[in-house]
């Protein structure tokens, strides 16, 4: 039986707390597994931050619905902003130096490594900190949905966004994770090393990508910092899972500078933190 997208509930949600927020921005995350936003004023107050979570079961007519229904519930997305920001989290982006950049064969490019099973709408986006191109695709029709809802938006990659915005040390392992998924990001030595997503099932499908990580970039996992965010718990046994093998990690807080007055006692700030962290750099 397919899953159901006609009831669509927010995991974690702190209700927007101003009528005016023309002089505030939107800042929406899309990716296979959930959309979340945040309001965010000049003075970097937060009026309100959602979180939704989609089955990894979704096909794209599926979650096409479920972003729709979404969009119908969360009245607050209608409002006038100041400015609003997409940043997609769908799986399928490449960070491509600038010299092997080709416009003509991006299509190709994603193909050798993601397959050709899916078609969706080309984007790149310039890192110019990096001298990069993050080069992804977006299902088409979810593409022509946000473009038409959100029709002034800036549209770019979290693989854009987290190598230059991520509070990072000389050797961090960052780890964003949403349902059944989750986002590396790995520095060595203040250097970019890989940034890609990863689907499991259960904690030891994660531990092993991680396992296998550590190997293949020649990581001391009694040395290296994990620094997680999103969708998990301290008590979960995903984090006990992997913190019998990782022996350093915390989970990432709130960016310093950020306030939040209301609705931040039901959840662990870890949540919500990545997003925000995003929406410092867009």
């Amino acid at each position: 039986m397919p899953p159901q997208t006609t009831n669509v509930q927010p995991t974690f949600q702190i209700p927007v707390t101003v009528t005016d927020t023309s002089h505030s921005g939107l800042y929406i995350e899309l990716g296979a597994t959930g959309l979340s936003y945040v309001v965010m004023d000049h003075q970097k107050n937060i009026s309100g931050a959602v979180l939704y979570s989609f089955s990894p079961e979704f096909d794209q007519s599926e979650l096409l619905e479920a972003i729709q229904t979404v969009l119908k519930q969360e009245q607050s997305v209608s409002n006038r902003f100041e400015k609003t920001h997409i940043i997609w989290s769908f799986p399928e982006c490449l960070l491509v130096p600038h010299e092997l950049m080709d416009d003509a064969h991006a299509g190709e490019m994603l193909d050798l490594v993601y397959g050709d099973a899916k078609n969706g709408t080309l984007k790149t986006d310039f890192i110019y900190q990096l001298n990069m191109h993050a080069l992804y695709r977006i299902p088409e029709q979810i593409e022509k949905l946000m473009r038409s809802h959100f029709s002034s938006a800036t549209q770019v990659h979290q693989y854009a966004l987290l190598p230059v915005c991520s509070n990072k040390v000389p050797d961090e392992l960052l780890l964003i994770f949403y349902n059944n998924r989750f986002t590396a990001m790995l520095h060595v030595a203040g250097k970019l090393q890989m940034i890609r997503s990863f689907n499991f099932q259960q904690p030891l499908d994660a531990l092993y990508h991680l396992l296998n990580m550590s190997t293949q970039f020649n990581l001391d996992v009694n040395t290296i910092q994990l620094r997680l965010c999103g969708m998990v718990d301290a008590k979960s046994n995903l984090f006990e899972t992997i913190s019998k093998y990782f022996l350093h990690i915390e989970m990432v807080q709130w960016p310093a500078d950020i306030t939040c007055k209301t609705g931040t006692d039901h959840f662990p700030p870890h949540f919500f933190s990545q997003v925000f962290i995003q929406a410092l750099c867009v």
